[in-house]
């Protein structure tokens, strides 16, 4: 091994290394939003994924992990119930991932997820 990689891994074991979580971002379990977010919706159609955005949807303005609302969106009227599976803050920015109708996250390591991206959020505490 070299004296190189011998150095990033003793770094690496004493913590020194990258964050995980990144500069600045934080997954609490409830934020306060402005009551509209964009709402991004993935599809994997087994050779490909395609996802579409759907903007200035209403939500509420205090949104907590496991809580369950319903989003209106689209110019042909259709509802969805969203079910918060996690919630990401980063720099005011947050992005609350959805969890399936079996409970499951609509979600591989492999394709899109389905979720709210919300601009000016803040964490509750």
């Amino acid at each position: 091994m070299s004296a190189y990689l011998l150095a990033v891994l003793a770094m690496l074991a004493a913590g020194a290394g990258p964050s995980l979580a990144g500069d600045g971002m934080s997954m609490p379990q409830a934020v306060s939003t402005p009551s509209t977010g964009t709402l991004k919706l993935c599809r994997n159609w087994v050779l490909w994924d395609s996802c579409r955005e759907y903007g200035k949807v209403e939500i509420p303005g205090e949104i907590a992990v496991g809580m369950t609302f319903p989003i209106d969106f689209g110019s042909n009227a259709k509802t969805i119930n969203f079910t918060v599976k996690s919630i990401t803050h980063d720099s005011g920015e947050c992005r609350i991932l959805r969890m399936g109708e079996d409970g499951h996250m609509l979600q591989s390591t492999a394709h899109p997820v389905d979720m709210l991206i919300v601009r000016s959020c803040r964490p509750v505490r």
